[in-house]
């Protein structure tokens, strides 16, 4: 049977998810996880927010969970959500794709612990998070389930996710609920390990549990081993966050870049960080060649005062330089700015 459910989504996700949970039975034979896109330094109220539409019972791990049947669990705040052996864990570990929680991490996690079980779901979102990990839940033998691009609030995630990784079934949010059920009550799976039964011990009440095999503690799943640095190509590209190389994995149409720390990118993301870095080290620059400008000019007035006449001519030909910097590179930004 399929018994793992792990959706994914960002902008327009909290309308897209909440519309998907309600559709969900109370007794549906799964573990569903939700990983959204959420501020660093935040109070998350979506535990909440979805236990008002969702049948199952509804939780956000602060750190460890048994993994259960007949539940959902959502993310915290500035962590992501993975799965390991029968537990469902919060962990701090490097930023995915620019985010903490990231459905790269969520998505990579099940389908290395839950091979076949596993059903990866794409809704609205921006970028590509997501994508490299769909496709990894398919090479496990996973089903791969895609919102339709022109149902969504933002088509761009789904598209890239079709495009990137392929999709076993792309619906319409209103028939998602429908095919779900389906997918996890129609025999033809069974690999991995499988989650515990509602009541099971370590859950709520008091029934029996499935047995669960113990493995070795969890990897750092913004980092698996065969992403690694040390398996990976160097790049000509390095990490937004930290600086360092980044390590190209993957094939060249699915291309995956992780640094040695582990922040790892899909290609849109990256390009993303990039944009965002670049207009920051264009901004700095125009900050300093501005305070350059001011303070050659004030010790150019200085040395006139004191008399001091080729101090007064070297910094005014400093002061002018820094003048034409100034310009250009608010022209640069003003141009960029128009487009």
């Amino acid at each position: 049977m399929r018994d793992t459910i792990v959706i994914g989504a960002s902008a327009g996700g909290v309308e897209a998810v909440g519309r998907l949970v309600e559709q969900l039975p109370a007794d549906v034979p799964a573990a569903v996880l939700v990983a959204l896109h959420l501020p660093n330094a935040s109070i998350s109220f979506l535990a909440q927010i979805f236990s008002r539409c969702a049948k199952l019972r509804v939780s956000a791990p602060r750190v460890t969970e048994p993994l259960a049947l007949h539940h959902l669990y959502v993310v915290s705040p500035d962590r992501h959500l993975v799965v390991h052996d029968s537990e469902v864990r919060s962990i701090r570990s490097a930023r995915v794709n620019g985010h903490r929680p990231a459905i790269d991490v969520l998505f990579r996690s099940a389908a290395i612990e839950r091979h076949d079980r596993v059903i990866g779901v794409i809704l609205s979102g921006m970028l590509d998070d997501g994508v490299g990990g769909l496709l990894e839940i398919r090479k496990q033998g996973g089903v791969a389930v895609v919102q339709q691009p022109e149902d969504a609030t933002f088509p761009m995630l789904p598209t890239n996710a079709i495009a990137g990784a392929g999709a076993d079934h792309v619906v319409a949010l209103s028939d998602m609920g429908q095919l779900l059920v389906k997918l996890v009550t129609e025999p033809g799976s069974g690999g991995g390990r499988s989650p515990q039964e509602k009541g099971g011990p370590g859950a709520s009440g008091g029934g029996k549990a499935m047995p669960s095999r113990k493995t070795s503690p969890p990897q750092d799943w913004s980092s698996p081993a065969e992403a690694s640095p040390e398996g990976g190509r160097p790049s000509v590209y390095s990490c937004p966050e930290c600086h360092g190389v980044l390590a190209k994995t993957g094939p060249d149409d699915m291309p995956r870049f992780v640094c040695r720390v582990g922040h790892a990118y899909d290609p849109e993301s990256l390009l993303a960080e990039d944009r965002t870095a670049a207009e920051q080290a264009m901004w700095a620059a125009i900050r300093s060649a501005e305070e350059l400008l001011s303070l050659t000019r004030k010790l150019a007035l200085r040395a006139r005062a004191i008399g001091d006449k080729p101090g007064e001519e070297q910094l005014s030909y400093e002061s002018s330089r820094a003048e034409r910097q100034v310009r250009t590179l608010r022209a640069a930004v003003d141009h960029d700015q128009e487009r």
